[in-house]
């Protein structure tokens, strides 16, 4: 059995308190042990941390692609280049996402993940965005391919159940809560996103089982007028203020600006925010012109700086940002303390992605570690017990 030992670290957060020197006997792929510095001869390889924090790795459970590839390319080898691309970046986990597509392209995606052996971060399973979406809010996703979350939908999922772990939907369509009542069934997490919806509609579907805000602020409805001068609030409303409902946030100073994000922590507690990167296949790469997604797609992004947009929609079209970039600027400009955006990055996402074994620093969790700075810089990533 290999062992290594990370010494002289200090735990950011959990059951021994911050600040503590600690010692973590890594084994099996888990953390065996945590020990006060020193109290205990090092086992197997040793690694100084010399202070820095023990963190645990990230969990990311909306991101499409990086390094130049997308999961809707359906190719194992691209698949890899995110995968690494994310772990670079201290990121330890993900789930891959699809985008709006025919229903035989989605499938390509999965079976690619199905089938993927290769390294980078963990590939825990796929968040499945689309096609079952609002054209009315629908983004940089392509309107041609979407539909209505019928019957052949309610089969999709059921025959993928094994790889999908979360499902964005729009929750007024008709057929949602039938297919959101599919997925819980099955243990598959449901967002809801890129909506018109409103609260009668969006209550009835966290009755169902609707968990989450995918992306909440970009494409999420807001209080309107659907008819007459009622007014009804929103997914956005109603995501900041049902306590039942997490939401995801693409903390990046572009989609959600700091003062936004301070507001929407101030709402929902760091215990309900999840941040994600929604990255795509520009994150990582040159600045230039690029493709969103599926071979067959018609939408072309535009990736300048530290934004990606789709200039013939004048919008987003994802974020070229991984977690690990995400927590250093929040704690940089004061958004957040290193402790909030570390929990937010990790422990959230792996609730919600269902992943009790990672997410924290614990003994008996997985030895995903991320070894950072004061300022949330990643210094080293530890990958089931070994260097990344």
């Amino acid at each position: 059995m290999t062992r290594a030992t990370i010494a002289n670290a200090r735990i950011l957060e959990g059951e021994t308190g911050p600040g503590i020197l600690r010692d973590l006997l890594l084994g099996e792929g888990r953390i065996l042990r945590i020990s006060p510095a020193g109290s205990r001869a090092p086992e197997g390889e040793m690694l100084d941390a010399a202070g820095a924090r023990a963190a645990p790795g990230y969990v990311d459970i909306h991101t499409h692609g990086g390094a130049g590839a997308d999961l809707m390319d359906a190719d194992g080898e691209g698949l890899g280049r995110i995968a690494r691309f994310h772990l670079s970046n201290g990121t330890t986990t993900i789930l891959a996402t699809t985008l709006t597509a025919p229903l035989d392209r989605i499938r390509a995606a999965l079976d690619t993940v199905r089938a993927y052996r290769g390294g980078g971060a963990r590939i825990a399973g796929v968040h499945m965005e689309g096609p079952f979406l609002s054209p009315a809010n629908a983004g940089a996703q392509e309107k041609r391919f979407l539909r209505a979350p019928d019957a052949e939908a309610r089969d999709f999922v059921a025959a993928n159940a094994d790889i999908l772990r979360r499902v964005t939907i729009a929750p007024e369509l008709p057929g949602a809560l039938e297919l959101i009542a599919e997925c819980a069934a099955r243990g598959i997490g449901v967002s809801a996103g890129h909506d018109a919806s409103v609260d009668d509609e969006i209550s009835a579907a966290v009755d169902k089982g609707l968990s989450c805000v995918t992306h909440i602020y970009c494409c999420s409805s807001t209080i309107s007028r659907r008819t007459g001068p009622r007014k009804h609030l929103g997914l956005t409303e109603i995501g900041m203020a049902d306590p039942r409902l997490a939401v995801e946030v693409i903390a990046d100073g572009r989609h959600v600006p700091d003062a936004l994000f301070r507001l929407i922590l101030k709402a929902k507690g760091r215990d309900a925010v999840c941040l994600v990167s929604d990255s795509i296949r520009v994150a990582g790469m040159p600045d230039g012109e690029y493709r969103l997604g599926d071979p067959g797609t018609e939408v072309r992004v535009r990736k300048d700086g530290d934004e990606a947009s789709v200039p013939d929609l004048g919008v987003y079209a994802g974020s070229v940002m991984p977690l690990g970039a995400m927590v250093r600027r929040l704690v940089a400009g004061g958004a957040a303390s290193l402790e909030d955006a570390v929990h937010m990055a990790a422990a959230v996402p792996a609730r919600l992605a269902g992943l009790s074994d990672r997410g924290r620093i614990a003994e008996g969790t997985l030895a995903d570690i991320n070894l950072l700075a004061e300022d949330g810089s990643v210094l080293r990533t530890f990958l089931g017990g070994r260097i990344a």
